[in-house]
């Protein structure tokens, strides 16, 4: 139950995501470019932060680093890469 709670808490916030590509050196795999449109999310292991932007939508990490895809997505995902807020639009969601 609270987990079905907590997951509509987290649709109910403003929706987010990239407003153009971002690049950033992540870990060792050197510079990776995060697109424009990602969906992005304030959810941390602690819960919601809305100082982080955190990337939510990994489909693009298959088609633009297909040697090294499953690696990347498990680091990104695990990890989280944080977009800067100067690129980042919010969308706020219409009841």
């Amino acid at each position: 139950m609270y987990c079905r709670y907590n997951v509509v808490a987290i649709k109910s916030l403003a929706a987010m995501k990239t407003n153009k590509d971002y690049t950033v050196n992540f870990k060792d795999y050197g510079l990776i470019t995060v697109p424009a449109g990602t969906s992005l999310t304030n959810q941390t292991s602690l819960g919601i932060d809305k100082s982080y932007h955190f990337v939510n939508d990994f489909a693009w990490i298959k088609n633009n680093y297909p040697k090294i895809d499953r690696l990347l997505l498990h680091d990104a995902s695990i990890y989280g890469i944080n977009i800067p807020v100067e690129y980042v639009d919010f969308e706020t969601e219409k009841h």
